[in-house]
């Protein structure tokens, strides 16, 4: 039986580790921007074949029926080149909501980089609670 006082040292040490952890998380996530692109701007990137990875966000949002779509892009120059970072092609985080068509959903689950994402009704509520405090 572990003894009640390394317990002790163990829980207090992860109630101070747990909120820097997550302060530092939430620090490096706020300074990465994120590129809002209107459903044209994906539909270009998607048939330049710029769209690295997404995700979309499943149930649509009521009333209009949008859908979060998430991921990164690849950042060109002004000639549609991919620009390469340390030899890797750059990648930019972005957000899109809009309503995905039928012949949208279909090229999107049709590519290898893009996946589907079902919120459960608590994560919505959860989401809902973070988006307000953004």
């Amino acid at each position: 039986m572990p003894n009640p006082n390394d317990m002790k040292k163990y829980l207090l040490g992860a109630v101070i580790l747990l909120p820097a952890i997550l302060a530092i998380y939430l620090a490096s996530r706020s300074t990465a921007k994120t590129q809002e692109l209107s459903e044209a701007q994906f539909t270009a990137k998607l048939q330049s074949n710029l769209i690295a990875k997404c995700r979309i966000s499943y149930p649509p949002k009521p009333p209009l029926l949008l859908q979060d779509v998430r991921g990164t892009f690849y950042e060109t120059d002004s000639s549609g080149r991919i620009l390469l970072e340390n030899g890797a092609r750059k990648e930019l985080r972005f957000h899109a909501c809009f309503r995905i068509s039928d012949d949208l959903t279909r090229k999107l689950l049709a590519t290898t980089n893009c996946e589907v994402v079902t919120i459960s009704p608590a994560g919505q509520e959860l989401k809902k609670l973070l988006s307000r405090s953004n």
